[in-house]
């Protein structure tokens, strides 16, 4: 067979063949020495502190050489091989038997009369080629050099750390001689992370060309070639994890937080870290939410302030070794419209460091408790009067606050138709709890409609911390009811009905005895003289 023959059967051989192989390169020696040079670094700051959550950012280095290059072109003395193999699909079938397999045969097996699907055979084919190229374009040497497909993945394995971005980035193609731009990776230090530093594992993959191949003959170009490796080392970045300020806060005491009063706070703030701050100052402040899992918050999100205000935002404290506890103490604001509850505050420390440097520590959220409002009650029985009359009324009133109310006043409204001879009242310290009782002088206008009429009463008191307060106001019934008839007048008044009726009785006894002892005989009247008015006159 001629040579154009073999040429043309192997082309018909290599486009029929449907499940032919891919047509492999021939074996040849390693041709050319080097090839990319890889490094990794971090870019940045490389210090971490425990909790924090950041972005490392890494950049690869492609400083590859070639140490040689073995190019040329020549004619071939010995005739290269290429092998191809086909797959041909045979029908089989065996004859019709209910009972019996059909015979194995090689590369053929299956119960009878069932169609296998294939078989397969190799056919070699041997080309002489009139000539051949080894690494003779002119962009071998930088192929060579070139990483292809860099891919980098970062390994937190056996460290305090976690990568919460994906761990793998791809980078393109990076020439001999350049850097790539930065591969970020978002890391999360572990809260108790230990200070010290860490060797972090980069993996990067690429692929690089090793050898190109081009084999001619009388016809042209028969096969082109191209040999590329994937190439894969491990690298190392270093970061460095610091001590830290940790914040750690315990409310001690809370006094006189009551709706609309200004209360204290007492905390114990902790250096549990282990860094030694200096100037240290605390700072008080209220409770904001932090970003949601699924994103951040939308811009018309409003958050409505806080009920529970700090009205002293900073303490300063000095110095805080690790390990070291102090009280501090905040006045803070309580809203009136505050309801008894647990209500969220927020510390943080600003300090400076061993070299100078301020910083602020971890925020640490607390909750405040806020106790029920203060309240006085009265007792539920009504005071009755009547039209056009008054009275002494007393008032039992009851500490039903959390607190003791100093010094406390009480001071009755009262509209038409009462007035009030004396409207104010001092009840002193009253403990929660206690009652204590005051009489208050009630009078009622005779033309008053006899109905259930209300008056209001407020207690104005001092809290502990000497700051003036005002209850609300409280309702006390007064039943009016219609003026006496003479006959109700009379046995409301007995006892002056009795005396005067006795009066009267014994004056009338004295007139009735005068009268009878001037009718007895030989009692004459006697005459008065006459005086002469003109006479004295004179």
């Amino acid at each position: 067979m001629t040579r154009s023959a073999l040429l043309v059967a192997l082309i018909a051989l290599l486009l029929l063949a449907p499940h032919s192989a891919a047509l492999q390169g021939p074996y040849l020696p390693q041709t050319i020495n080097g090839g990319p040079i890889i490094d990794v670094s971090l870019f940045g700051n490389r210090e971490l502190y425990p909790g924090q959550t950041t972005t490392l950012q890494i950049v690869v280095q492609n400083s590859g050489v070639l140490g040689g290059l073995v190019g040329y072109q020549t004619p071939l003395i010995y005739p290269v091989t290429l092998s191809t193999t086909s797959s041909i699909t045979t029908p089989v079938k065996e004859a019709n038997n209910s009972s019996s397999e059909s015979p194995d045969v090689e590369g053929l097996s299956g119960p009878a009369g069932q169609l296998v699907s294939s078989a397969t055979m190799t056919r070699q084919v041997n080309v002489l080629y009139d000539e051949f190229e080894l690494n003779s374009g002119p962009n071998v040497a930088i192929a060579a050099t070139t990483a292809l497909g860099v891919t980098a993945r970062l390994s937190t394995e056996g460290t305090p750390l976690q990568v919460v971005s994906g761990e793998c980035v791809v980078g393109g193609s990076l020439p001999a001689g350049s850097v790539s731009p930065p591969f970020s990776f978002i890391v999360r230090v572990d809260r108790g992370a230990k200070p010290g530093v860490y060797a972090l594992p980069v993996i990067v993959t690429y692929k690089h060309l090793a050898g190109q191949y081009d084999f001619k003959s009388a016809f042209g170009d028969v096969l082109e070639y191209n040999d590329y490796v994937e190439e894969c080392v491990t690298l190392h970045v270093y970061v460095v994890i610091r001590e830290a300020f940790d914040l750690v806060v315990t409310v001690e005491g809370c006094q006189n937080m009551l709706p609309g009063s200004d209360g204290m706070v007492t905390l114990k703030v902790s250096n549990v870290g282990g860094v030694c701050a200096e100037e240290t100052v605390i700072y008080l402040m209220p409770s904001y939410p932090g970003l949601p899992q699924d994103g951040s918050l939308p811009d018309n999100v409003a958050i409505a302030p806080s009920l529970v205000l700090p009205v002293q935002g900073s303490q300063y404290i000095g110095r805080m070794d690790p390990g070291e506890e102090k009280l501090v103490s905040f006045k803070v604001a309580v809203s009136p419209d505050a309801e008894a509850g647990t209500y969220p505050l927020s510390a943080i420390a600003s300090y400076t460091d061993a070299w100078g440097k301020q910083k602020s520590s971890n925020v640490d959220t607390f909750g405040v408790p806020v106790q029920p409002e203060m309240k006085f009650t009265v007792d539920e029985d009504p005071i009755a009067i009547r039209c056009g009359r008054s009275c002494a009324a007393t008032v039992n009133l009851t500490n039903t606050g959390p607190v003791t109310a100093h010094d406390a006043v009480v001071r009755m409204n009262a509209l038409d138709p009462f007035v009030v001879s004396y409207d104010t009242a001092y009840l002193g310290d009253v403990k929660p709890g206690e009652s204590v009782n005051t009489t208050f002088g009630i009078k009622v206008k005779p033309d008053a409609v006899p109905t259930t009429y209300y008056v209001t009463m407020e207690v104005k008191y001092y809290d502990d911390e000497d700051d003036p307060h005002v209850t609300k106001i409280i309702r006390k019934a007064i039943v009016v009811d219609p003026p006496p008839t003479l006959w109700e007048s009379a046995l409301e008044n007995w006892p002056i009905v009795a005396g005067a009726g006795i009066v009267a009785l014994l004056g009338a006894a004295y007139a009735a005895r005068g009268f009878l002892k001037g009718k007895k005989p030989g009692n004459k009247p006697q005459l008065s003289p006459v005086k002469d008015e003109s006479a004295e006159q004179h």
